[in-house]
């Protein structure tokens, strides 16, 4: 098969692997010489587990922020649910309670006022106020 080919068609195809390994050579000694910074790198973060555990310190942080952060919206919950519950507690029985306290405060004032009133507050709850007698 040697015999062949030409002898100059063998010394085009040597000259060209030659340049292809010489290439490849190249090649070769830049990866290596790439990889030895990287294996330092390697070997100053250490062999050990430590990656792992930070992490695990990692992810068990944020799980607790997001178990703090799902009680602390429970509590929200919770206190909006009382003061709900609160004024409609003092909506039903505001009636009855102020009709008492008019009264009293009628009789205490010796007739002076009428009794007493609320006017709504920009907070929604309602301020105290006297009312002129007759």
């Amino acid at each position: 098969m040697l015999a062949a080919q030409g002898e100059s068609e063998l010394e085009l195809e040597q000259a060209t692997l030659s340049a292809q390994m010489e290439d490849l050579d190249t090649r070769t000694r830049e990866l290596f010489a790439a990889s030895e910074p990287a294996a330092d790198r390697i070997a100053a973060v250490g062999g050990d587990e430590s990656p792992a555990r930070i992490e695990e310190r990692h992810q068990t942080k944020l799980l607790e922020i997001e178990d703090k952060a799902r009680h602390h919206l429970g509590l929200r919950v919770g206190i909006a649910a009382a003061d709900r519950a609160l004024r409609a507690y003092r909506d039903q029985h505001r009636s009855s309670m102020m009709t008492q306290a008019s009264d009293s405060f009628r009789i205490i004032s010796r007739g002076a006022y009428r009794g007493l009133g609320t006017q709504p507050d920009r907070d929604g709850d309602r301020r105290w106020q006297l009312q002129a007698g007759c």
